[in-house]
């Protein structure tokens, strides 16, 4: 699957920015991670394992932002994990997945993540 990276970042950045949440809105004021989802939507890599993990493995988007992109020593606080939420959801939109579900990792500091499928039709 090619996916245009330019058009995925101006997707995600204009659904956070036109995001009916203030919060989700002002994400930009989080330095930290507006610097780790900027560069994740870069990154070719880390779009094809989120994608696979998410296919094959059932892992949350989440949990494969974090492995890749959060120092292990990090706590997220609510705000984050809303944000690193809301962005794992864009980028699934945009390449056309519209079902998900809850799933936990107790193993974590992110609890719940979610799998996303495409419908078919």
């Amino acid at each position: 699957m090619d996916i245009d990276k330019q058009e995925l970042k101006s997707y995600v950045f204009n659904r956070f920015r036109n995001s009916e949440s203030l919060p989700l809105r002002s994400f930009y004021k989080n330095v930290y991670m507006k610097d780790a989802i900027d560069v994740a939507l870069d990154n070719d890599f880390f779009i094809k394992v989120l994608i696979f993990n998410n296919d094959k493995f059932n892992i949350a988007g989440n949990y494969t932002f974090a492995a890749m992109f959060i120092d292990d020593d990090m706590v997220l606080n609510k705000f984050q994990k809303s944000l690193l939420g809301a962005f794992i959801r864009y980028i699934f939109e945009f390449i056309g997945y519209e079902e998900y579900t809850r799933t936990q990792l107790n193993k974590s500091n992110l609890r719940w993540g979610r799998l996303y499928r495409k419908v078919d039709v």
